[in-house]
């Protein structure tokens, strides 16, 4: 039986619990209790009162049943969940390893690219042809160089050129709107409020 399938029980249970403190026997056509073999009761508040009682002890001994099931369970998907976690952890911190290798491969790649590229100058060679490699010089097309780019930024913004700059789209602050609901600002309805629930596993 899955997890979701106990908490429907669960809720069955607790739905039938509330049904015990009101149960009756059926009637006959006299209007007297009857049993389940259609006899009359003797003595119909005892025998409500009798099985009320044994309808929840039966109750309980269920729930307990359940909440072991549940218990179980529970503990096997959270164990589960604590196994995925610490696989995902180390996948991260192993990616953040190769990142980081990646990055200083691609460095140390443009470094000897340079390196070559202005030896090759030097020599006044622009191409070397060899069985294992070729290799060879070529004007790139212009490109544009701004070294300093805060002060280009003032400059274009000062002198009415924002056709040389690229504005990224708005976010929303929500630190800021979650400190105006709570002063009781006057926001749209759609803005709200909410607190979630966690699950901590240890």
């Amino acid at each position: 039986m899955k997890l979701y399938e106990i908490s429907d029980l669960f809720s069955e249970l607790f739905d039938q619990l509330e049904s015990y403190d009101t149960w009756e026997p059926q009637k006959n056509g006299d209007g007297d209790y009857i049993d389940e073999e259609g006899e009359l009761i003797a003595h119909p508040s005892q025998y409500i009162s009798d099985m009320r009682k044994e309808l929840k002890e039966a109750w309980f001994e269920s729930l307990t049943l359940l909440e072991e099931d549940f218990d179980e369970k529970a503990v096997n998907i959270s164990l589960y969940i604590k196994s995925l976690e610490a696989e995902a952890e180390a996948i991260k911190h192993e990616k953040q390893k190769l990142e980081a290798r990646q990055k200083a491969k691609e460095r140390r790649a443009q470094s000897l690219r340079e390196y070559l590229i202005e030896s090759m100058k030097k020599v006044k060679r622009k191409k070397i042809d060899q069985p294992r490699v070729s290799v060879s010089l070529k004007q790139n097309p212009e490109s544009t160089e701004i070294k300093c780019e805060k002060e280009f930024i003032e400059w274009a913004q000062s002198h009415d050129h924002d056709d040389f700059l690229r504005y990224s789209t708005p976010e929303i602050r929500k630190t800021a709107v979650k400190a105006a609901l709570k002063s009781g600002a006057e926001l749209p309805s759609y803005v709200k409020l909410v607190r979630t629930m966690s699950i901590i596993i240890k």
